[in-house]
């Protein structure tokens, strides 16, 4: 279809950065905890970005999931990375990991999980182990809870690839299980360590936008690069963080009260009930692409330069 992304397409150009871009600008940083991992069993990173604004929820809700979690991993697995103040996309979400690594050289011991969050979203310890039994019990090194868009339409920030390889958006996401999607949004998500090695870097990146599509953010991005090596993204239905926006949270019956009660689909046809069906492969009811109708140019240009006066 025109005008819609696919992976390793010539046309999807991106910002190239790698991690080793990243530690020239901004050099790691040493943990939060102070616990030597002398214990067996699973090390769980956490990172997460600070942007313009920290919500006062998101940050109460941050106390209270480290509390949690530190109750189900052994002092010192449960490795709290430092923050850094608002970094760009998309070295917002190459910096923690680049602390996670340092970690590993200072203490001569490979981490197990990447847990990324960003900082608007509501977390409990129950959506993190979900993620964590769910991408065992499939076998899968990253996998992603249900992100919801903060803004209308509030959709599920996932797609699926029809029969014909095509991606169709999910406007209601099944209400169990977990499924290999075509791409998936990062609100929150877990990288086995071992993934990285896996898949090749950029891992995370961000492009201009083009006719009909907005750029791929690091997240999509992502998704891109794991497809580039036959690898498929998952999400877990069974984790739903909420997402805040505008002071609402955004998560599953916010989303579905939104799309249930709404009467003028103008600003979004394609989301319109006539135009929805139920995806055979997950049960989520899913849409078509967006159509072209927001007139932006097809393919984006670096701005020419005046000459110099």
């Amino acid at each position: 279809m025109e005008g819609e992304p696919t992976p390793n397409s010539e046309a999807l150009w991106t910002y190239k950065v790698t991690m080793e871009d990243v530690l020239r600008t901004y050099p790691p940083r040493d943990e939060l905890t102070e616990y030597e991992p002398k214990h067996k069993g699973p090390v769980l990173a956490l990172g997460r970005a600070v942007y313009e604004t920290q919500p006062q929820e998101a940050t109460d809700n941050l106390l209270r999931l480290t509390q949690t979690l530190a109750r189900n991993f052994a002092p010192g697995n449960l490795l709290l990375l430092p923050t850094y103040e608002r970094l760009p996309y998309p070295y917002a979400v190459y910096w923690p990991l680049a602390c996670a690594f340092q970690w590993e050289e200072k203490h001569q011991r490979r981490f197990d999980w990447f847990m990324w969050m960003d900082d608007d979203v509501l977390v409990t310890k129950n959506d993190v182990l979900a993620l964590i039994n769910a991408a065992q019990e499939h076998g899968t090194p990253f996998i992603s809870a249900v992100p919801y868009d903060r803004f209308p339409p509030h959709c599920p920030s996932v797609t699926e690839l029809d029969g014909n390889g095509v991606p169709w958006k999910w406007v209601k996401a099944p209400k169990t299980g977990t499924y290999p999607c075509f791409t998936v949004g990062l609100c929150l998500a877990l990288f086995h360590r071992n993934v990285f090695e896996m898949v090749p870097e950029p891992w995370f990146g961000a492009m201009p936008p083009s006719r009909a599509f907005s750029g791929v953010h690091p997240d999509w991005w992502w998704s891109y690069q794991m497809h580039s090596v036959g690898m498929n993204p998952y999400v877990c239905c069974d984790s739903t963080p909420v997402h805040l926006g505008r002071k609402i949270q955004v998560g599953r019956p916010l989303s579905e009260r939104w799309l249930d009660s709404r009467e003028d689909w103008t600003e979004y046809p394609e989301l319109h009930p006539d135009k929805r069906v139920e995806s055979s492969a997950t049960g989520a009811i899913i849409s078509p692409p967006k159509r072209d109708y927001d007139k932006r140019p097809e393919k984006w240009e670096m701005p020419k330069r005046g000459p110099k006066t």
